[in-house]
């Protein structure tokens, strides 16, 4: 019994000897593995490209742009007067450039909420 306890004694306080004596390459090693602090993960801004922000600004500008020579062109017509060849042809291409240019904002609008911006 004697011996157990002094077995049991010497165990106990050579247990702390052999911690402290871990030499730091293995502390580094062990950082260095799975459980090693990690960057940050590169946060991708949501939303859409910068090269599509450009777009969609570029066809808001040529929507309000069209609207307002299409405005200009009818108040010829609400003031009583016609219409000449020149002119209504320049309203019928605003008329198709504005819907082409809604329907890029439409499309850009709807991907940027698809991509949760």
């Amino acid at each position: 019994m004697k011996s157990a306890v002094i077995f049991s004694l010497a165990l106990l306080t050579a247990a702390p000897a052999a911690v402290a004596f871990v030499p730091a390459e293995a502390h580094a090693q062990v950082l260095a593995g799975s459980n090693a602090a990690r960057r940050p993960p590169i946060r991708r801004e949501p939303g859409l490209s910068a090269r599509d922000r450009e777009r969609l600004y570029d066809a808001q500008d040529a929507v309000i742009e069209h609207e307002e020579a299409i405005t200009e062109l009818t108040s010829v017509t609400e003031a009583g007067g016609a219409l000449n060849e020149q002119q209504a042809r320049q309203l019928a291409d605003r008329q198709r450039r504005l819907a082409a240019a809604q329907r890029t904002v439409a499309e850009l609008e709807a991907k940027n909420e698809r991509l949760g911006g």
